[in-house]
């Protein structure tokens, strides 16, 4: 079944957020590390929250950041690609929409269940399981649970 052209809105409002997101870790990354949400979720877990100001603070906010930001352009792209055609697919042939938006569902499977994993299976003393990437694989997997239902990533 071919994916929905509500799969390629998702992936654009998607990918529109995580360019955000991007800006929010290069401007204020304390405004996602220390949010409301995140200190829940640690409270909850237990899992540490992430200090963005020690070193390498800010060389590794911005790093991520622009890896944030390359995720969000290439979903951007892909949602144009889908968007643009006539049958779902980036230059008109059938099968290409699926296959550009399973190449969005699988990039964002790989990275929500390599977080779960982490949160769930590394020892705490790593330091590498925290709140925030929880967090981040939790919004990724509802997405790419999203993204499946409406035909994404069938292909």
């Amino acid at each position: 079944m071919p994916p929905s052209a509500s799969a390629s809105t998702l992936v654009l409002a998607k990918a529109l957020a995580d360019l955000g997101i991007a800006c929010v870790l290069f401007t204020k990354p304390a405004l996602l590390y220390e949010s409301p949400v995140t200190r829940r979720i640690a409270a909850l877990t237990g899992l540490f929250t992430t200090n963005p100001r020690p070193a390498p603070g800010p060389a590794l906010n911005h790093s991520i950041a622009c890896l944030v930001a390359a995720v969000g352009v290439g979903g951007v792209v892909a949602a144009r690609a889908v968007a643009g055609s006539g049958d779902k697919g980036g230059s008109g042939d059938k099968g290409e929409g699926a296959a550009v938006l399973g190449v969005v569902f699988a990039q964002h499977l790989t990275l929500s269940a390599l977080a779960l994993l982490t949160c769930l299976a590394a020892p705490r003393r790593w330091g590498v399981g925290g709140a925030t990437l929880l967090l981040g694989g939790l919004v990724n997997g509802a997405f790419s649970a999203a993204l499946f239902a409406l035909g994404a990533g069938r292909g």
